[in-house]
């Protein structure tokens, strides 16, 4: 059932969450997904979560603590809003410094 609901954020709330700079804390997610990207500076992970309403919340980082999250696990994020992007047409925050805290 959780699956479902991450598939389907993408049609729920395609908003930005926070202003550029704001601090974001406490919030509520749900694991979705960890891209991976190995380029000339070494890996960079995209770890996309899934807040309670359904906005993509988006933190890259290069550290590889990201490794045994499992889709639907749960965390309280807080962190930085440092961009507002889009993938794929989906309008995700960008969040630095976040930090985690799993329920």
């Amino acid at each position: 059932m959780q699956n479902t609901k991450l598939n389907n954020a993408k049609t729920k709330k395609d908003e930005y969450v926070g202003k550029v700079g704001e601090n974001l804390k406490d919030m509520k997610v749900t694991f979705a997904n960890c891209r991976e990207v190995d380029d000339y500076y070494g890996v960079t992970y995209f770890v996309e979560f899934v807040d309670e309403q359904d906005h993509w919340i988006v933190w890259k980082t290069n550290k590889g603590a990201v490794t045994g999250f499992e889709v639907g696990d749960k965390f309280v994020l807080s962190g930085t809003v440092e961009a507002h992007d889009e993938y794929k047409g989906l309008k995700q925050t960008m969040v630095t410094r976040a930090r985690l805290t799993k329920c």
